[in-house]
């Protein structure tokens, strides 16, 4: 495994991006349920695109997104396709990434609007650098 970059303006090549186990779903900053065990492996091309900026494209998923240095962390957010389950119902919602820009680790919130109220589910993620 190669290490992580020592800057923000390195974040490019290969990447493994860890999305570990168990979330626990909230509405309205209530904690309600957690969901099962979800450990996944995404891999992501990570390109730069300009200061603050990094091409993301998903070897697995079939997506590309701009992420950005947006206050001290690399963030973007996609439409979640399988959308979140609320009361057994599923709804569209969106994936919202967030990392430390120097140790790749942080959170993938899943949010959406469950029994009216504004939810989210939220899981801790890191960026394995895999290659060049």
């Amino acid at each position: 495994m190669l290490a992580g970059p020592a800057s923000a303006e390195e974040l490019s090549g290969m990447y493994d991006q860890y999305v570990q186990g168990s979330r626990q779903f909230t509405v309205l900053g209530t904690e309600q349920w957690p969901d099962p065990d979800t450990d996944s492996h995404w891999y992501l091309t990570l390109s730069p695109c300009g200061e603050g900026c990094t091409t993301v494209t998903s070897q697995t998923g079939g997506w590309t997104h701009e992420m950005r240095l947006i206050d001290g962390r690399w963030q973007f957010s996609r439409p979640n396709p399988a959308g979140a389950t609320c009361d057994g119902v599923r709804q569209p919602s969106t994936f919202e990434y967030s990392y430390d820009p120097v140790t790749l680790t942080g959170t993938l919130r899943d949010a959406s609007i469950c029994r009216g109220l504004r939810a989210y589910s939220e899981t801790p993620v890191s960026l394995i650098r895999t290659g060049a």
